[in-house]
């Protein structure tokens, strides 16, 4: 499972740095399978699989630019691409990227944009495991077949 692999990358993090979101809680689900199962209903297992699919591409792109507006300290473009994230995770059962979004989202509201950036590196940790267990889901519900999730290293 995806989430046996980035568990230790998290547990491995340098621990002299504070931890600045919010720790993952063991009980608390990446995805929320209620969500999904709504997503079924209101469309159809072929649409819903679909627009995860999108969702899981999309936000993977956006990671990538989260990443590069950080490097070119555009604060504007990295703070846009998150907003876009919070908005379509809730959508797509995405709670542990929801929640860490909104933190996020909270640190540019203070104005902490050391702590913002600094806890970027965490926050896209959060995302690979989210979306890893949210295409894993996915494609077992509906019994794709797929080569499980590959851990990226930076």
């Amino acid at each position: 499972c995806c989430i046996d692999k980035w568990t230790k990358n998290l547990s491995s993090t340098n621990n002299s740095q504070p931890i600045l979101l919010g720790q993952h809680k063991e009980k608390e689900p990446f995805v929320n399978y209620a969500t999904i199962n709504r997503l079924v209903e209101k469309t159809s297992k072929n649409h819903a699989f679909e627009l995860i699919t999108l969702y899981i591409s999309d936000t993977h792109q956006r990671l990538t630019k989260m990443d590069n507006a950080q490097k070119s300290l555009d604060t504007l473009g990295f703070l846009s691409q998150l907003e876009v994230i919070f908005h379509s995770s809730t959508t797509h059962g995405n709670t542990a990227l929801h929640s860490r979004a909104k933190e996020l989202i909270d640190l540019h509201k203070s104005n902490k944009l050391g702590s913002l950036y600094l806890a970027n590196k965490e926050f896209q940790q959060i995302a690979e495991i989210s979306l890893c267990e949210l295409s894993d889901a996915i494609l077992h519900r509906y019994n794709q077949s797929h080569n499980s999730c590959t851990v990226q290293s930076n």
